[in-house]
């Protein structure tokens, strides 16, 4: 899991967490927590991490 932080992009987080972040890795993540705009973070939600095609996020990607 990850907390956001004020700056935060949802590529910067999926980048932070998983070393990459190409366009399908950020539409899964955005998919698997209900984000229809992922530009739009709130400050505080917590998004999930999951383990995506060959994809692990370390155990604390930074956030929380």
């Amino acid at each position: 899991r990850y907390t956001v932080r004020r700056g935060d992009t949802l590529y910067s987080i999926v980048r932070r967490a998983y070393g990459v972040a190409p366009a399908s890795l950020i539409a899964e993540v955005a998919s698997v927590n209900g984000l229809e705009d992922p530009a739009a973070l709130d400050v505080g939600r917590e998004l999930v991490l999951p383990e995506i095609a060959g994809h692990r996020p370390p155990e604390d990607p930074g956030g929380s």
